[in-house]
């Protein structure tokens, strides 16, 4: 399965490729290694993640059969939250991945085209400060076992739509 919503992959603009520089990230790198493959691991994480490997790519290809799921291993403590959601969503756009993941020694996050932004977050922390292919694992295995509340939305705003219906159809009839 393809990502649909993706004609055209773009390239980070020039100072957002500056502003990670200058925490140590090298964006266009990651965004070639994502090209070759499902999994890219920072050079400076490799002898620490390198137990983790094979079973990180075996839970991206798992996962939601047929998508691309891609995950950046990136060796930074000064990405904070919302900065590592950036660096997700450049990647994201760049490579025209299903769902992209980014994880450091600190935190976790992801963007996805195929899951709501509050069932990623919600188990984000999941992926927070652990390099290991059970965090990959258990946290795509939630996010895909995860009910979405716009499904409960979407049957409660019928279930008032039929309510009214009736109700009107009812006060319509007692009239005549």
């Amino acid at each position: 399965m393809a990502n649909t919503s993706c004609s055209v992959a773009t390239s980070p603009h020039p100072d957002t490729v500056k502003k990670f520089a200058k925490l140590g990230i090298d964006a266009p790198q990651i965004i070639s290694g994502l090209e070759e493959g499902p999994l890219w691991v920072d050079p400076k994480l490799e002898a620490r993640v390198e137990p983790e490997v094979s079973g990180m790519r075996a839970a991206l290809d798992d996962a939601e059969g047929g998508s691309r799921i891609q995950l950046a291993v990136v060796n930074s403590t000064q990405l904070e939250p919302a900065t590592e959601r950036d660096l997700a969503q450049i990647l994201h756009d760049a490579t025209c991945s299903d769902t992209t993941l980014v994880m450091t020694p600190k935190w976790g996050t992801s963007v996805s085209d195929l899951y709501p932004r509050f069932t990623l977050e919600r188990n984000h922390g999941k992926l927070h400060g652990n390099l290991s292919a059970d965090a990959v694992e258990n946290f795509l295995s939630a996010v895909e076992n995860t009910a979405t509340p716009t499904t409960a939305v979407s049957n409660g705003l019928l279930g008032i739509t039929i309510l009214s219906i009736a109700i009107t159809a009812l006060f319509a009839q007692r009239r005549r």
